[in-house]
């Protein structure tokens, strides 16, 4: 009975951040800007972390056969990495 509930609802909070979340997050948005752990700011703090995630998973998924694409090139966005099975995008 709780997991068909918890089912229901999980659509409609799982990439949404709550409400507390939103008005702590709108709160600190202007310390984001200032430098933050040896990167100008916190923006290229995280584009710096997220980037070298991405690149050793992709390495990783390359080193075992998928297609992969090249994001010097290629625009990736989003949090998933569509790789094809072999070497042809």
């Amino acid at each position: 009975k709780l997991i068909s509930s918890i089912h229901r609802l999980l659509p409609y909070v799982q990439f949404c951040a709550s409400t507390i979340i939103q008005e702590a997050l709108a709160r600190s948005l202007v310390r984001a800007d200032e430098p933050y752990e040896g990167h100008s700011n916190y923006y290229e703090y995280l584009k710096s972390k997220y980037t070298r995630k991405r690149d050793m998973l992709a390495n990783a998924l390359r080193a075992a056969g998928f297609a992969v694409p090249d994001y010097d090139v290629t625009p990736g966005g989003g949090f998933f990495i569509f790789a094809r099975i072999g070497k042809d995008i």
